[in-house]
């Protein structure tokens, strides 16, 4: 399974344009404001710029094009870092 984290920054955003992209992040299908840990238990991602994606042979291009193409349906100026990784580590999040 590839596990992704994605944060994006919107620069000089509001509170609309964050939950803007959230609405279509999550269309996309690919994202979820939800993460899961070693032990299959989810958690909620309680901001509006950081998101996991999951999936079997989820390539890192699709990951950051998708997450891509959602930032530019806000209009806003942006920043996008998309990590691979293994491991997630949790402390203090609320169980879905």
């Amino acid at each position: 399974m590839d596990n992704y984290i994605v944060y994006i920054e919107l620069h000089d955003a509001n509170v609309n344009d964050y939950e803007n992209l959230k609405k279509h992040m999550l269309e996309d299908g690919h994202f979820s404001d939800k993460i899961v840990d070693i032990n299959g238990t989810a958690h909620k991602i309680s901001s509006n710029f950081v998101y996991y994606a999951s999936g079997k042979n989820l390539e890192h291009k699709k990951v950051f094009d998708n997450a891509r193409n959602a930032v530019l349906k806000t209009n806003a100026k942006n920043s996008i870092v998309v990590a691979r990784t293994e491991f997630i580590s949790l402390f203090n999040l609320i169980k879905d």
